[in-house]
């Protein structure tokens, strides 16, 4: 049951491809984790309303969420995980990290970009 579920600002709309880059988040899942072909889930929810704290209307966001079902060591969950941040941000390295906030929490510890 690997799931990863994404919700991006509206603005990203036209910029960043949703489906290539769940696409290639399907395809590190499955390269870097012990999981099934069948098994994996990626899905993207676009928020229409939402407000980055500088409340200038160009930033956006991005939030990546994954779950995983029990038994996968702690090692396979942070290759995974690693593995994922690592092609998000190759993905979205075009854009300003001013305009694209991305992070990325580690069993209760939170890495930014």
């Amino acid at each position: 049951m690997p799931h990863l579920s994404i919700e991006y600002s509206a603005n990203l709309d036209g910029q960043v491809d949703m489906k290539a880059f769940c696409s290639l988040v399907a395809g590190i899942i499955l390269k870097n984790g012990p999981f099934e072909i069948g098994a994996v889930r990626v899905r993207a929810f676009r928020a229409d309303a939402w407000a980055v704290a500088d409340e200038l209307p160009e930033n956006g966001f991005l939030d990546m969420s994954f779950r995983i079902g029990k038994g996968r060591t702690a090692e396979e969950k942070e290759r995974v995980g690693a593995a994922i941040f690592a092609a998000a941000s190759d993905f979205l390295a075009p854009f300003s990290p001013h305009l694209i906030s991305l992070s990325r929490s580690k069993f209760g510890k939170s890495t930014r970009r």
